[in-house]
Formats: C-alpha cells, structure tokens, sequence
C-alpha cells in the first residue's frame, strides 16, 4: 500500500532535486569554460593554501591551549629596577620565598635555573641541559610525568637522594624512549642520580632543558651562601594564580615590592625603584614572535587581496561573456535569488577545488612556516592541521563561494533588449574600468611584496660576499665544557687546557690547534660592552663605543688568519705566574693612540681590575657577520681559563675526516672529558644566515605566489576582453589595418595595467622599505637597482601574460568576425 509523503520530505526532496540542477548545470558551464574554470582553481589554490598555512601558525601560538593544566592561570613573574635602568631581572632564592610567603593571590610560586652538568654512565660523557628546579614545579604547571613519579617535598631536603626526570625529547633521542628508562643511575656532580620518570612533551621554555633535578641536587642552588644573598638573583618564578584573584595580583605584587624596599633597603634602594609584575605564561611565550606574526597574518592579507582582485576580474569578464545567457534565462523566469545560488554553486565548485589543492599546498610549507615560528616562540611545535585549521580552510571556501557569487549577481542585468543586439561590446563597457582597477591593485600589491623580497635577497646576498677578515676554510671547532668538580681552581683549568692543545697539536694533519672563550661569525657572537681605561687617557666618556672582550690562546689568531700587525701574539708564558698582558686589534688602537700603535701602553676593563700591558695589535675582524667591526680586546687563556672554552683546529686535510682523530686525543687526556658541538667554522657561518635566509625565502615564496595569481589574472581578463572585442578586431582589420597594429593594441592594454599597477606598487614598496630598513644589511630602503628590477620583472610578466591573447586577436578572420552575432 503506497503511503504519502509528508510536505517536509516533499521540501526536502525538492530542495536535492534543486542541489543537483545546480550542480549540473555548474558543472556543465565550468566543462564548457575550461581555461577559465583552470585560471580560477590555480589562483584560488595558491591565496587559499598560503592564508591556510599562516592561520595554522596564528592557531598554533595564539588559540591552542598551552599543555597544562588551567594553563589560563599560569603567570611568570618579572622583576625590574626602572630607575637604575634595569628593565628585567631575575630572582633570589629569598624573593621566591618571600612571594611564596607574602602574595595571597598566588596559589603556588616555583622556581627554575638553566645550568650544564657532565652526565656520566652512557658510552661517551655528555654535557646536559639540567633545569634546576624547586619540588613543586611540574605540580605547579600543572603536568604529570609520562613515566614514572614527579618530584616530591622531600627531594628538595638538603642531604636527600639526587634524582632526575627526563625531558621526552631527550628521552626518545638518547635512550631511543626506553620504557625501562625509570630506576636507571647516572653520575653527575661526583653523586649518584637516579631517573625517577620521563615528562610529556612539553614547550622547552624558558630554555632548553634535557633533564630537571630538585635545587637540593644543585651544588651552586643548594649553597647556603646563595640561598641567604638577596642580591645574588639567576631564578625564573613561575606561578599559579588563586582562583578568581587575577584582579587582586598586580595590587599584591605591588605591596610586596614596596615592603621589600622599607625593609631591605640595601638590596632594594629607593633610587632604583624595585617593582615586580606578572603577565602570563602564553603571553611570554609568544611575545618575540608577535612582530613576525604581525607580518606574516599582513602577508596573508595581501594575498587573499590579491586573489580576491584577481578572481572578481576574471568573474566580471565572464559575466560579459554569459550576457546573453543571463538575459535569456531572466526572460524564461530565473529570479535574481535563483541565479545568485546558481552562481554561488558554481563559486563553490571552484572553491571546493581550489581549496583541496590549497590544502596540499598548506601542508607542503608548514616545515618553512614552523621554522621560522621556532625561531621566536617555543610554542613552534604546535603548527600543524588540526580541525580548526580545517574549520577555517572550509569557512573561507564559502565565504569565497558567497562573495563571487554575490559579484556575478550583481555585475548581470539581464536586460531583454540585450536579445536584440548583435553584439554585447557596450554592455561591459561600463564594467572596464572597475575589472581594470581590480588588475592594478593586484600588480600594486605584487609590486610591494616583489620589492620586499628582492631587498631581503639582495640584503643577504650582502652578507654572504661581507668580508669578515677570518678565514674559515679548513676549520672545524668543538665545545669542551670543564667538569668545574674536578677542575675547581684556575690553576687546574689552565693545566688542562695546555695539557689538550699540546696533544691535539701533534696530530698528523693539524695545522695549528686554538681556544677561545667563544665563536666568531655566530649570531650569539660577542659584540662588546665592556668599559675600558687607557692609562693616561679620560675614557669614561660615555659616548665612546663599547669594547668587545674575548678570553684566546696565541694561535686562535693563526687558526681564524687574523694577522698581527704590530708586537707579538700571545705565548705559553703568558699564564697565571706572568704580568698580565692583552693584545688589541686595529680599530682600538687607531682610536687611542694617533699613531696606532698602542704596544707597550696599558689598559684595564674596569676600575679596580689589574692594568694589563697591550704585546700586540692584530688586524680587524667581524664578530658577527651584520656587524662593523668594533673595538676588541683579547686576553691570554692561561690567565684567565674559562669553565667551558671551544677549541678551533686549522687542518691540512678534509676537516670533517680530522674530528674523530681529535677526538680521541682528547679522551686520551681524559676519558671523562664531554666533547660537544663538532662543527666546520663554514658551518657556523652558514647558520648565523640562516635567519635572513628564511625571511628573504618566506617573502620570495609569497611573492611568487602573489606574482602567479597576478599573472592569472592579467592573463584571463585581456583574454576575455579580446573574446568580448572580436567584431572591433574584425572591422579594424577588414578596413585596411594590419594584423601588427590590432596585436600592439591589446598587447598595450596589459602594458597599461601593469604601469599603473606599478606607479600604485611603487608608493607601498617604499613604505615597506621603511619598516623592513632595520632588517636590511648592505642596501637602502629604497634601493633603485631594486625597484627597477622588480618594475622590469612585472612589466615583462604583463606583456608575457598578454602575449597569448594578442597573438589570438591578430589571426582573428575579418569576414568570420563580423558575422559573430
């Protein structure tokens, strides 16, 4: 027996009948209209995909919840002395008692500290990253350990048994995420340790850390002498706000500072003005990268700029070129409402297209999109696609799908007297201009992004020609941290390091063997601070540069060639027992002495410190590859033996074969001794670009991409326009003129567009040029050989783009033209 249907599954019924017209009809224009279908789709993919790659970054950093508990009420808590100049410092271990004690709206305040250990009892000694950490701070973060136990109040007991816990990225590459990792022992510190659990995941913040002990476990934290010294602040405080006390915080933090001062007034005096303060924890996280942020969510903006241009041309074209249709199927009883979700349905198979390629274009740069955040904010690790990244890759699908449906409605009249006519020349006529415009403020746009690329590239190019004055061919250096339990004194330290350059120096295929206390060429390098006093001179004017202090053996300067100038170069006996002695290079001593040469002068780095006798002046060199070269002062090694030291070998030979051999000279002096950071001095020259190589690739990819859709653009619109001029060409042709001049005529119209694009483009690259001018190194903001080249670049690109379609209009049949109805 038949039943009937009810009116709502008739509607519902009716209304997939209706999807599928739709989408038979959409999909039987966008087969009939291919090239444009194919325009669309490539430009849609390229502005979809690159705003999807930078809004999984912006989800990333800024609407992904941290990984702990109530993560919204975690703080991390500053210090500052604002009138001594002191915008952040760090706290003593009587201040995190005192805001333990005394700050009612914080529920809970721990403490860490970064140090290096030597880690005893795998293959080889390895120096680790050791957060040194008070009982309470996973319990306060909010975190529990993947393996095994947190710390517990009585870890922290002076005397108690020293214990770790792994941080899960050293858990998996050293130990290879060994579940039985828990119970295992390692020596540290000249005391047994023991693995009591492994962490999850989590941001290495404030710094790297591979392991974490309990301050008890510190020899330099659990010092009583640390621990009673207000003055002695090396601790980041982290805390937990009491629930609803978030608008009582800063009002408590202020109380306490201003007790502090009245009650301690040595270590807090009123002329430097101690106040403390708290921002949370995401906030600290992610605050260096918000510049970049910023710049990267503007760099979307341009695209999808573009792309909303770019594809609204191209749409306005096509409505010319489907007129007639439009007007025939208004006079058959299509309603505006019926040919919006028409059109809307045919936008959103370009989009859905569009946006499937985006997707995978999205994927494919989030490595370069997570590398640069990485750079800036822990938080790096969360980049990827997730369901809100997907959310809003499907939200911008529709939104595209309404606004193009919404301009195609708009731009069709769908007059009957259109019927009449043969030809629909007038009819877009009064749209030119508009579709014109729309190309200008893409190749506008295209300009601005093309002129900050190409200044980042020429920047680093620039940096990488600079001639820094060292030679880093055929150098390899290498960290050698000092066990400072068995090596406690100077005199130990320098022993040691004689005893390992001495060895490493008769190693077939050793040039010369160096240490100093640091890497030139890197980003971290030195680039000075220290005041100094010339003896018989007033330096203590303080608009003279700073000097830049390094700790060197004698042969660093033969290792780096840095060639001696004047006196000599440091020597073995140069050590503890000998006056003290310093070499300058050129810069410095042209400064102080007229005559440059200061061999024989004395100087010192401070007031009270020892006047040290200037042996040498050796030639300029760069401490890092953006900076000139400033004044420098180096000291002997064996007059001041650093803790940690890096090691600099020249060899004869292929340097990567010479590093195991070195190595094992080492071990040879002492099996205990860790070995770190092997690397070629290219190597390090290399990384120190690798920022400026990032930002400089980051704009050249989104200019391309701005610079292919613009193409797209230029391409599909004159190439409607010629389609819609057919009978113009025709006529212009059968009355005399020649296939050369109806080509120069539209191959003039691309030149036009991307002239005016320019001029516009021309005003927002110099603009660009003056935020980007701090960033540049070697090349002005408005470079000329920049623009030009940029200018040339678009202006080859137009033509390029128009070529096609001019080639067509000139090999357009007269007789056949003026037949076109």
């Amino acid at each position: 027996m038949a039943h009937n249907s009810t009116p709502h599954t008739r509607s519902l019924s009716s209304s997939l009948d209706t999807l599928r017209q739709d989408l038979g009809d959409a999909l039987g224009a966008l087969q009939a209209n291919r090239g444009f279908a194919a325009v669309v789709v490539v430009a849609l993919a390229l502005g979809i995909g690159a705003s999807t790659a930078v809004f999984s970054v912006m989800n990333a950093v800024l609407f992904n919840p941290l990984p702990y508990e109530h993560g919204h009420d975690l703080v991390r808590l500053h210090a500052a002395m604002p009138r001594a100049n002191v915008e952040d410092t760090n706290f003593s271990v009587a201040e995190i008692h005192d805001m333990r004690n005394h700050v009612g709206s914080l529920s809970s305040v721990a403490e860490l500290h970064v140090m290096y250990f030597i880690l005893l009892g795998r293959a080889e000694p390895e120096r680790v990253s050791t957060g040194v950490v008070s009982a309470n701070f996973f319990r306060t973060l909010g975190v529990a350990p993947l393996l095994g136990r947190d710390f517990r109040d009585d870890d922290d007991q002076r005397g108690a048994p020293a214990v770790l816990l792994l941080s899960h990225r050293y858990w998996q590459q050293s130990f290879g995420g060994d579940p039985d990792i828990v119970g295992r022992t390692f020596q540290m510190n000249d005391r047994p340790h023991t693995v009591i659990g492994v962490l999850p995941p989590l941001p290495e913040y404030p710094e790297e850390a591979s392991v974490f002990m309990p301050t008890s476990a510190c020899p330099f934290r659990s010092n009583p002498v640390t621990e009673q010294t207000r003055t002695t602040r090396f601790l980041t405080a982290f805390a937990r706000v009491a629930p609803d006390r978030h608008e009582r915080l800063s009002g408590d933090l202020s109380v306490i500072s201003n007790r502090l001062q009245a009650s301690e007034p040595a270590a807090y005096p009123a002329r430097a003005g101690y106040q403390l303060s708290a921002e949370s924890l995401n906030e600290a996280m992610i605050k260096e990268f918000r510049p970049t942020l910023a710049i990267l969510l503007a760099t979307a903006a341009f695209l999808l700029l573009v792309l909303c241009c770019s594809v609204a041309a191209l749409l306005l074209a096509r409505v010319i070129h489907r007129e007639r249709e439009i007007t025939l199927r208004s006079v058959l009883g299509a309603t505006r409402p019926r040919l919006f979700r028409q059109f809307v349905t045919e936008n959103l198979v370009l989009s859905g297209v569009g946006a499937a390629l985006g997707l995978l274009i999205a994927i494919q740069s989030l490595g370069l999109l997570k590398t640069l955040a990485g750079r800036f904010t822990p938080r790096a690790d969360g980049v990827g696609i997730d369901a809100r990244v997907l959310l809003f890759l499907v939200a911008i699908t529709i939104l595209t799908s309404l606004i193009f449906g919404s301009i195609t409605t708009l731009a069709s009249r769908g007059k009957p007297a259109l019927l009449l006519r043969n030809s629909d020349t007038r009819t877009g006529s009064s749209r030119t201009p508009f579709r014109h415009a729309l190309v200008i403020v893409q190749i506008a746009v295209c300009f601005t992004l093309l002129a900050g690329a190409g200044l980042t590239f020429r920047s680093l190019v620039n940096m990488q020609r600079v001639d820094t004055g060292i030679r880093s061919d055929q150098v390899f250096t290498m960290r050698l941290p000092l066990d400072f339990i068995k090596h406690p004194t100077p005199a130990n330290r320098a022993t040691v390091y004689a005893r390992l350059l001495n060895e490493i120096g008769q190693q077939p295929g050793v040039e010369v063997v160096a240490a100093a206390g640091s890497v030139p060429l890197n980003e971290a390098g030195s680039v000075g601070g220290t005041p100094v006093l010339v003896e018989g001179q007033d330096t203590h004017d303080r608009n003279l540069p700073p000097v830049s202090t390094e700790v060197v053996t004698g042969d660093y300067f033969r290792a780096l060639g840095i060639s001696l100038r004047d006196g000599r170069l440091f020597t073995v006996s140069d050590d503890l027992n000998a006056p003290p002695v310093a070499l300058v290079n050129e810069s410095f001593a042209k400064r102080y002495w007229p005559d440059g040469n200061g061999v024989g002068h004395r100087i010192r780095l401070a007031a009270n410190a020892n006047w040290m006798t200037v042996v040498g002046v050796v030639s300029d060199a760069r401490q890092r590859i953006t900076k000139d070269v400033g004044d420098q002062v180096f000291r002997p090694l064996l007059q001041q033996p650093l803790g940690e030291a890096r090691l600099f070998v020249r060899t004869a030979v292929a340097a990567d074969t010479m590093q195991k051999q070195v190595r094992d000279s080492i071990h040879r002096v002492d099996p205990q001794q860790p070995v770190e950071g092997i690397e070629s001095l290219d190597e390090v020259r290399d990384r120190a670009l690798a920022s400026p190589r990032l930002t400089a690739t980051l704009l050249a990819v989104v200019a391309f991409i701005a610079l292919c859709i613009s193409t797209l653009g230029i391409a599909g619109v004159v190439s409607f326009s010629v389609n819609q001029r057919i009978r113009e060409f025709g006529t212009l042709m059968a009355i005399g003129m020649d296939r050369g001049f109806v080509l120069r005529l539209v191959l003039k119209q691309g030149a036009f567009l991307a002239g005016a694009g320019i001029a516009l483009g021309l005003l927002g690259a110099l603009a660009l040029g003056r935020l980007m001018a701090p960033m540049l190194f070697g090349v002005g903001a408005a470079d000329p050989l920049t623009l030009v080249a940029v200018a040339a670049v678009l202006l080859v690109v137009a033509i390029g783009a128009t070529l096609e379609p001019a080639r067509r209009a000139s090999r357009v049949d007269p007789m056949v033209a003026l037949r076109v109805a």
